[in-house]
Formats: structure tokens, C-alpha cells, sequence
């Protein structure tokens, strides 16, 4: 495949568009959000979330030259490296 990552949009899109056509009445992605922004840390939890996902998502931290703070690309790395060592301690 060319593009696995175009894969990966479709089966976020679909599973969210299939979450939301079999979810139970009130209890959409967005009425869940809604919850977590009515609590006092919760909203500020929710908007962080929302704002490195967005960041990472629209590479404002490489743009910037700071890849090193983007916690989803530090996130993936870690368990690559945690891969890698698994992959090294089985051949041995």
C-alpha cells in the first residue's frame, strides 16, 4: 500500500461514524466532551488533549523546529524503542 496512513484516516473516520450510529441516546464523542468541559479539570485535560492532537496532527511542532516536545511523536518513539529491544532480546 502507498499510503497506510490514508488506511488509518479511513478506520478512525469509520469507527467514530460507527460509535456514533450505535452508541446509547446522549452518549455521543461530543456529549461525552461536553461532560469533561463542565468539570473543573476536566476541561482543562479536554482542551490540552484537543490542542497537541491538533499540533501534532497540523506539525506545528516540527514546523517550529521542536519536535522533541510533541508528546504523541515522543510517545510513538518510546515504543518503537520498546520494539526494537524486544525484537534484539529474541534473537539472542
Amino acid at each position: 500500500m502507498k499510503h497506510p496512513s490514508n488506511l488509518a484516516w479511513g478506520v478512525i473516520g469509520a469507527g467514530v461514524v460507527a460509535y456514533e450510529y450505535l452508541c446509547p441516546e446522549n452518549e455521543t464523542l461530543s456529549a461525552g466532551f461536553d461532560r469533561f468541559l463542565e468539570h473543573r479539570y476536566g476541561r482543562y485535560a479536554a482542551i490540552g488533549i484537543v490542542a497537541i492532537a491538533g499540533a501534532h496532527l497540523l506539525n506545528i511542532y516540527e514546523h517550529f523546529g521542536v519536535q522533541h516536545l510533541d508528546p504523541l511523536h515522543q510517545f510513538a518513539t518510546h515504543l518503537d524503542k520498546i520494539k526494537i529491544a524486544s525484537e534484539l532480546s529474541q534473537m539472542s
